[in-house]
């Protein structure tokens, strides 16, 4: 959580690039760059000190450039932060330059890393133990999050092969449309079944509950 929420100011979308910033630290390092046991605690420690990744410090198989990327993104202060100034500033660091956004716009990009299980949470998709697993305070967090009010919370969370791939097979079938179009004009729409097209989410939704009720 940024400082500026932390401490309760005004404060604008650079918030979600220090978020991005943290979560890259973590991946770095596999643990957080502020701990504390309450919001006062890690609040206090973000004050008292800036993090900074030294040089030295970059794991193997990380570069410099995304240390340099997690450094800017986590400054406390916003208008000292990577993208305060505009998107492009994140879009066009060294770390990110040769990224394909337009692709990722498009929604043409493959995740790197689906799931094996249909569970998210199983602990066979963790790739290592995490740093800091013996800290008292993440000790107390695993045992809250056992709480069957807070697991609630991430009901609907999880990746759905089943659903996914109902997914792809629409955009496929949407795409053979939108060629069929182009080729044979628009008197010949009249031949495709419209009702297989399914742009809207929640239509999407409705016949996979469909399907999975047929089986």
């Amino acid at each position: 959580m940024a400082p500026e929420v932390m401490c309760r100011q005004n404060h604008s979308y650079a918030v979600d690039y220090f978020a991005v910033g943290v979560l890259a630290y973590e991946c770095m390092f596999g643990k957080r760059p502020y701990v504390g046991k309450s919001r006062k605690d890690i609040r206090d420690n973000i004050l008292a000190k800036q993090v900074h990744i030294k040089k030295q410090e970059v794991p193997i198989g990380w570069g410099i450039e995304a240390a340099d990327f997690i450094n800017k993104m986590i400054q406390r202060k916003p208008q000292n932060r990577l993208g305060y100034n505009g998107s492009h500033e994140v879009k066009n660091h060294p770390w990110l330059a040769d990224f394909p956004w337009k692709d990722l716009y498009k929604k043409k990009l493959r995740a790197p890393f689906i799931p094996p299980s249909d569970d998210n949470y199983d602990q066979k998709n963790i790739n290592e133990e995490w740093k800091d697993l013996e800290d008292p305070d993440f000790i107390e967090w695993g045992q809250n999050l056992r709480r069957n009010s807070v697991q609630a919370e991430f009901n609907g969370y999880y990746y759905d092969h089943q659903l996914a791939a109902l997914a792809q097979n629409q955009t496929m079938i949407n795409t053979g449309f939108e060629k069929k179009t182009r080729k044979e004009g628009a008197e010949d729409q009249q031949n495709f079944d419209q009702n297989d097209i399914f742009s809207d989410p929640e239509q999407l939704l409705q016949e996979f509950n469909y399907q999975i009720s047929l089986h």
